[in-house]
């Protein structure tokens, strides 16, 4: 009866994301299903190789696509996380780079790079925070500290 204009939505993906999301979709399961109905060993690891690091750069991609489309104020703790997200996809082809060719020039150091999300959520987390009142901040520690409990247990029991 009446026609409503089509109005854009601050939570509606912008097309090259949902592009991007649709494409690295098709590849990681293309590449899943490939390694899984493959007999040859290297195939296999090879494809695996492929679905993890389409996986993550996809990943990596659309949180600097958030980090562009955000808000002032949400933007730090976005680009923390797309550094993470980076970081994370430089320590797996760095990793991947060390068991093909089996030289391994520093011990350790693929894995504290690939693990460096977790430290730069936390600094994302924190640089939210900084914008919070006491009041705020005070009911989400006592909220991030139930979750740590909670997954503690939950770890321990596992």
């Amino acid at each position: 009866m009446f026609a409503h204009p089509q109005v854009a939505s601050k939570f509606d993906p912008p097309p090259l994301a949902l592009k991007l999301l649709l494409g690295a979709s098709l590849a990681v399961a293309g590449a899943f299903a490939a390694a899984r109905l493959s007999d040859d060993p290297f195939t296999v690891r090879i494809l695996d190789y492929l679905h993890w690091n389409v996986a993550y750069a996809a990943a990596a991609t659309l949180a600097w696509l958030g980090v562009r489309d955000a808000d002032e104020s949400d933007r730090a703790a976005r680009r923390w996380l797309a550094r993470g997200l980076s970081l994370q996809v430089l320590g797996q082809v760095m990793g991947e780079i060390e068991t093909i060719t089996t030289w391994i020039p520093v011990y350790h150091v693929t894995d504290a790079v690939f693990l460096t999300l977790g430290p730069c959520m936390l600094l994302g987390l924190t640089s939210e925070m900084r914008t919070l009142s006491p009041l705020q901040t005070r009911t989400f520690s006592l909220d991030a500290a139930a979750l740590a409990l909670a997954l503690l247990t939950l770890t321990l029991d596992l």
